[in-house]
């Protein structure tokens, strides 16, 4: 999987990373790759070859599917008897857009290289033939 990885250039990304390190936020996330780096020298750990960007995804409720879900087992009408869907549907679509609560999710299709010798060094590692 990393060898079919789009490599971004570390010095252009901005944004959260994910590495096989503690990292700033626990789990090997951290804010950017220089909070990584700090974060893996104050825990004495070394800095890892690559890390991974990460895709942010934002807390939302789907209005729709909250209403298909809640008549679900109900009466085949249920649906259609609901008062006011479309004020409910205003109400939480307004109110996804005040969220600021976000969650990062490692990007394995893309890899920053730190390290470009560590980095070589475990793909030529991972080529060779198993014994």
């Amino acid at each position: 999987m990393l060898a079919k990885a789009t490599v971004i250039d570390a010095t252009e990304y901005k944004g959260p990373v994910s590495a096989k390190c503690n990292g700033e936020w626990g789990e090997g996330y951290s804010t950017d790759i220089g909070a990584m780096i700090e974060s893996c020298h104050d825990a004495g750990e070394p800095v890892p070859a690559y890390c991974h960007p990460c895709t942010c995804r934002p807390l939302k409720i789907d209005p729709v599917n909250l209403l298909e879900n809640a008549t679900d087992d109900m009466h085949e009408a249920a649906a259609d008897q609901v008062v006011d869907a479309d004020e409910l549907v205003a109400f939480i679509t307004a109110w996804n857009k005040k969220q600021t609560c976000v969650t990062y999710y490692e990007d394995w299709s893309r890899v920053i290289i730190i390290d470009q010798l560590a980095f070589d060094d475990i793909m030529n590692r991972a080529a060779e033939p198993s014994r």
